[in-house]
């Protein structure tokens, strides 16, 4: 056992009598701020024995719900998962009462960083299993995701313990560990309910020996405390998800999988958000009338619109002649009309 783990194990256990007793106080190894999930079903001691399920969905149609709710692909993922879980546990209303953690790693190698070594860390993020409605949890979703993302990359030069959020993976270590003992086991807090992660694939068909490969599942892991771990691997046009689980954490692997399907296509019926209204800024200034965030759009030469983009510019001279005014008005001119000087008889010259 680590030194880490050891004095973990330390905190969370103290001699009495030559015996040791599980103290009360497991919830000071949580850093504070830390959100901790619902305890399930899933979060337990694993045993030996496994269940697996694969799960295909259309790469098309996960994009097309993206775009829908200006979310990217793994936020969708993260949707499905949270559906999913929504459907498995649907009967037991006081666990979804509280939103579940995905565990979800994220990599910080710089773009161009081609070295063998391993720069991965754990987001903590938020499914928002607590919500019924699908627009309103992939809304929460995404503001989660988007929180997590900004927060590891600002700090991924730090050490990974000095942040909560980036020694996920070495708090989780030691909890797992502690499962070992069956005493501690239930009074560790839940820090994750499960493990989700999505890896890119090629958007080409593979071969091998002349053999098309037709799918590509992925086959994780679990821990102890995640009895279920669900990955996704693109390939060739299509979203391939593998669901790897502790039969006793999960007894109905497949359950899960129909869940996952329904909360695909519950996401694909529900409404997309209303577009938040554009509020246009308008000032005057002296002859010139200024728009923010004016659309940029072609000025038709001559307009009263013509001129610099995002301006309104009034047209300061036109030359309309009284007769095309009133051809076309069919009214009389406005312009005022010079009138006839009136006549003046002449004097009688003085003789």
């Amino acid at each position: 056992m680590s030194a880490l783990s050891a004095s973990a194990a330390q905190a969370l256990s103290q001699t009495d009598g030559g015996k040791k007793k599980a103290r009360l106080d497991v919830a000071s190894l949580i850093p504070k701020g830390l959100a901790i999930g619902p305890r399930t079903s899933m979060n337990v001691a694993i045993s030996p024995r496994r269940a697996f399920k694969t799960v295909r969905i259309p790469l098309s149609e996960i994009k097309q719900i993206g775009k829908a709710h200006n979310a990217k692909l793994n936020d969708v993922v993260l949707a499905l998962c949270s559906g999913a879980l929504r459907g498995y546990f649907g009967d037991d209303k006081k666990l979804l009462a509280k939103t579940m953690i995905g565990a979800v790693p994220a990599s910080l190698r710089n773009p161009g960083d081609t070295t063998s070594s391993n720069q991965v860390t754990m987001m903590l993020i938020t499914l928002a299993t607590n919500m019924a409605d699908p627009a309103e949890r992939m809304a929460a979703i995404v503001a989660g995701s988007t929180k997590a993302k900004m927060l590891t990359q600002g700090m991924k030069n730090i050490i990974p313990t000095d942040l909560p959020s980036l020694g996920v993976p070495w708090l989780m270590s030691v909890i797992s560990t502690l499962y070992n003992s069956d005493v501690v086991a239930n009074r560790i807090p839940t820090v994750a309910n499960l493990v989700i992660s999505n890896v890119p694939g090629p958007q080409v068909p593979l071969y091998m020996a002349g053999a098309t490969m037709d799918a590509y599942f992925p086959v994780s892991i679990v821990t102890h405390g995640l009895g279920l771990n669900v990955t996704l691997h693109s390939y060739n046009g299509s979203l391939d998800i593998g669901l790897i689980a502790c039969k006793k954490a999960v007894p109905d692997i497949a359950r899960f999988a129909k869940a996952m399907e329904a909360a695909h296509q519950e996401l694909l019926a529900a409404p997309a958000p209303a577009p938040a209204p554009v509020v246009k800024e308008v000032a005057k200034k002296g002859a010139k009338v200024v728009i923010k965030d004016a659309p940029k759009s072609p000025r038709p030469e001559g307009s009263a619109l013509a001129g610099k983009t995002g301006h309104l510019q009034p047209v300061m001279k036109a030359k309309v002649t009284a007769k095309k005014a009133a051809g076309k008005l069919g009214t009389k001119p406005a312009t005022k009309l010079a009138t006839k000087p009136k006549a003046v008889a002449p004097r009688k010259p003085k003789i």
